[in-house]
């Protein structure tokens, strides 16, 4: 995985949200990685069997 990150960050970081695949929070049909603390810039079309978390929400950057 990459070890780069990117410059947004989430109310995941916030709850201690688990590294795995979330929806993306800029709202982009594709999972991002978060990697426990912030989010990578490692993404991914979203596939079968790629799980990603919905116990954590991921509301998209810029939205209320």
């Amino acid at each position: 995985m990459s070890s780069t990150t990117t410059a947004f960050s989430s109310p995941a970081a916030a709850s201690s949200a688990p590294a795995g695949w979330y929806h993306d929070p800029l709202g982009l049909p594709q999972v991002r990685w978060w990697n426990g603390m912030m989010w990578t810039n490692e993404v991914q079309q979203p596939r079968p069997e790629v799980q990603v978390s919905s116990k954590y929400a991921t509301p998209m950057v810029g939205r209320p």
